[in-house]
């Protein structure tokens, strides 16, 4: 894949970040709601969709629940993302995304291998998977993969360097007790983080200083946060990204799949 090829995949993909919730904005839903796969009510634990929503033709997966108790105020729940191994069926945590009540992400995070039961690999195996990332559904869940694609997709080098940093933190910590009780070591879960704002990223994705003005006029995209809660809004010119001012102060913003997860 070609630099130009590469920019229209990230262009895509901020267009997705932004534009799908909203479309759910302007129908009344939320992608916290959203992320509840159509379930009648809440409820701590619980996988949404039950199951997990699997894309067997990529193998890639993805659920969302929340703790009873959430690590954060900010945090409403958080999704869980992999990649399934289709000759052994196994499966690797790629990455977990938290979000808000309103369902903006918050923080990327890592997790120790106890956490979703996984077979932990390394961040030189989960990398390259992370720019071509891919996850479709049908039906409701269809917005809410794609919108989780496009968020992997544009944060590929951060989570990449998520990634390394959990290595670098298993690493330090085997120097103290052996591999495989560190990777079972309840006291050791979120292992590395990596905070998001979203029209930040989305601005150095087309915006190179000291001409900011000029080349946000020509690619005609600007940022959107609006209404009481900062619903994240946009609209689409010439195929490119485009969106209306802030109003107010909001950040737009922005949890983790496999069996037997614990956070």
């Amino acid at each position: 894949m070609n630099s130009a090829q590469q920019l229209e995949r990230l262009e895509q993909a901020a267009l997705d970040a932004v534009q799908i919730p909203l479309r759910m904005a302007q129908a009344g839903r939320s992608m916290a709601e959203l992320a509840l796969c159509g379930a009648a009510r809440f409820e701590p634990w619980r996988h949404y969709p039950a199951g997990d929503a699997r894309d067997r033709d990529h193998g890639t997966q993805f659920y969302f629940h929340a703790h009873e108790f959430p690590r954060s105020a900010d945090e409403h729940g958080h999704f869980h993302l992999f990649l399934r191994d289709v000759d052994s069926g196994g499966f690797h945590h790629l990455i977990a995304l938290a979000i808000d009540p309103v369902g903006r992400p918050l923080r990327w995070f890592s997790t120790n291998e106890w956490v979703t039961g996984e077979t932990l690999v390394g961040a030189a195996t989960l990398g390259p998977a992370l720019h071509d990332f891919s996850l479709r559904q049908r039906g409701r869940l269809a917005p809410l993969a794609r919108w989780l694609q496009g968020l992997v997709r544009l944060y590929a080098d951060e989570i990449e360097q998520v990634l390394r940093e959990r290595d670098a933190r298993l690493q330090h910590e085997a120097t103290i007790l052996p591999l495989p009780s560190v990777l079972q070591d309840r006291q050791l879960d979120v292992l590395s983080q990596f905070e998001i704002d979203l029209p930040q990223r989305i601005q150095a994705l087309y915006l190179e200083p000291p001409t900011v003005e000029g080349i946000c006029h020509e690619a005609g995209f600007e940022i959107v946060v609006a209404g009481p809660v900062g619903t994240a809004v946009g609209r689409v010119e010439s195929g490119r990204l485009a969106a209306a001012r802030p109003r107010g102060r909001q950040r737009l913003a922005g949890r983790p799949s496999g069996r037997g997860a614990n956070l």
